[in-house]
C-alpha cells in the first residue's frame, strides 16, 4: 500500500477510536414508586438495540428487510439488498435518507440552487422509492441549506417519529477560513432549529425549542439505576434483547481485562460475566446497530493487516474472526455476512487531493473474509482547495 493511503486510513480510522471512547457524563437520577429508575435524558447513556438503525450519516438499515438505504454518487438514493448487494430501487427524488418507518423513507431532497428552503421528501420504500409527501420549510435568511459541506460550512438534519409527526432537527455552521491561523477571537456561527412534519396533511412547524417533544427516558430496573447513581457503571449501556450490558476494562495482578457485565432487563438479576479478552486485543467499540463489540490486533505480515474478532453484546460469545486491512471500521452483522465501511483513497496531484477509491459500503464473508460485494457512497466531506498559507503573521482582512 502506498504510505500516503496508508497514512490516510490510519488518520481515518483514529478518528473512529476517538469518537468510540467519548463516554457519557453521569448525571443524577430519579426513581419513581414501582422500583424501576429513569435516567436524565442529559445523564448516563442508554442504547436500545433496533431492527432499523442509522449505519451513519445519510445510511439507514432496515434489518428485518434486509435492505439499506443510502446516498448515490448521483445525488440520489440507493436501495440495497444486503444479501446480494443487488440493486432494489434507485430515486433522484431525494438525496438523503433520514428516518425510516412503517415502510416509509423521510429524506432530504437535493438543494436545486443555493437557498435557505429545506426540502423534506417522504417516500414509499416498499413501492421502489414512489413519492407521497414533499413538504417545503423556510429557514432564516442567512442559512444555506446543503447536504454537502462547503469551506467551513455545513449543514446538519436528523429526524425522529413522535406520535404520527416526525421530528426534524437541522443545524448550519459557518467559519471563515482564511490563510491565516484563526487566532484566539474566531468564532464559528451556528444556528439551529427544529421542525414539526404532520404525516398526514405534509404540514410543516417550526417549533420554538420549549415546544420540541423530549425523547423518551429509557426505564431501567432500581438496583442498575442505583450502579450508574453512584458513578460505577463505565458506560453506556446497551439494551439488547432481554439483556441489558456494559463493556468493563479492570487490571489485576494478570493484566488488563475486557469484561462484559449483563443484567436482566425485566428484573435487574444479575448475569455471569464474561471475560471477553486480555492485552492481546484492543478494544474499539460496537456495532452500528450495537448487538455486537469489535476489538483487533496487528498481524504480523508485509502490509499493514488486522485481525479482527466480533463478540455478542448480548451472550459475550465470539461470532467472528476476520482479516482486515483497518484496525477498525464502522460495521454492523446480517446473517452471513460482516458490513462494514470502507474509506476514501487517494493521492496529492498538483497539491490537490485526488480520489481514486470513494467512500463505499463493503459486504466480506464472516468465515472467509472474503468480498461478497461492494457499494459507493456518497462523500460529504469537504475535500476541496484550502486558501494558500499566509506567512509574517499577516492576516486577510
Amino acid at each position: 500500500m502506498d504510505p500516503l493511503l496508508r497514512r490516510m486510513d490510519m488518520r481515518q480510522s483514529s478518528r473512529f477510536l476517538l469518537c468510540a471512547c467519548i463516554v457519557a457524563v453521569l448525571l443524577l437520577i430519579k426513581i419513581n414508586a414501582t422500583g424501576w429508575a429513569t435516567p436524565q435524558s442529559k445523564g448516563f447513556e442508554v442504547r436500545k438495540v433496533t431492527d432499523i438503525f442509522e449505519f451513519r450519516t445519510g445510511v439507514i438499515v432496515d434489518s428485518n428487510q434486509s435492505t439499506v438505504y443510502l446516498m448515490n454518487l448521483l445525488r440520489g438514493i440507493d436501495a440495497v439488498d444486503l444479501s446480494s448487494g443487488e440493486l432494489l430501487w434507485s430515486t433522484t427524488n431525494a438525496a438523503k435518507p433520514l428516518l425510516l418507518y412503517d415502510g416509509r423513507l423521510v429524506a432530504q431532497a437535493e438543494p436545486a440552487t443555493p437557498s435557505n428552503r429545506l426540502r423534506i421528501v417522504v417516500l414509499d420504500a416498499k413501492d421502489a422509492g414512489k413519492l407521497l409527501l414533499e413538504p417545503n420549510v423556510q429557514l432564516p435568511k442567512d442559512i444555506q441549506v446543503a447536504i454537502d459541506d462547503g469551506l467551513g460550512t455545513t449543514f446538519r438534519t436528523s429526524a425522529r417519529l413522535h406520535e404520527d409527526k416526525v421530528i426534524v432537527s437541522w443545524q448550519y455552521s459557518n467559519q471563515h477560513i482564511s490563510g491565516a491561523p484563526p487566532g484566539p477571537t474566531a468564532k464559528v456561527s451556528v444556528t439551529a432549529g427544529t421542525i414539526q412534519i404532520d404525516l398526514k396533511t405534509g404540514n410543516t412547524d417550526s417549533l420554538k425549542s420549549e415546544e420540541v417533544p423530549p425523547i423518551p427516558d429509557t426505564q431501567l430496573p432500581d438496583n442498575v439505576a442505583q450502579l450508574i447513581k453512584l458513578g460505577t457503571l463505565p458506560g453506556p449501556l446497551w439494551q439488547v434483547g432481554n439483556v441489558l450490558a456494559t463493556i468493563d476494562r479492570i487490571k489485576d495482578k494478570g493484566g488488563q481485562r475486557t469484561i462484559l457485565r449483563r443484567w436482566r432487563r425485566e428484573t435487574g438479576q444479575p448475569l455471569p460475566e464474561v471475560v471477553l479478552f486480555g492485552e492481546e486485543l484492543t478494544y474499539r467499540y460496537t456495532s452500528a446497530d450495537g448487538r455486537y463489540l469489535l476489538a483487533s490486533k496487528p498481524l504480523d505480515s508485509a502490509e499493514p493487516h488486522w485481525s479482527w474478532r466480533i463478540f455478542s453484546l448480548e451472550t459475550g460469545e465470539q461470532v467472528a474472526e476476520v482479516r482486515n486491512a483497518f484496525p477498525a471500521t464502522w460495521f454492523f452483522i446480517t446473517a452471513s455476512s460482516l458490513i462494514l465501511e470502507v474509506p476514501p483513497t487517494g493521492r496529492i496531484s498538483n497539491g490537490e487531493m485526488v480520489i481514486d477509491q470513494p467512500l463505499r459500503l463493503r459486504a466480506i464473508n464472516r468465515e472467509t473474509s472474503n468480498q461478497l460485494w461492494e457499494w459507493p457512497l456518497r462523500d460529504t466531506t469537504y475535500r476541496g482547495p484550502y486558501p494558500p498559507r499566509l506567512t509574517g503573521g499577516s492576516r486577510p482582512p
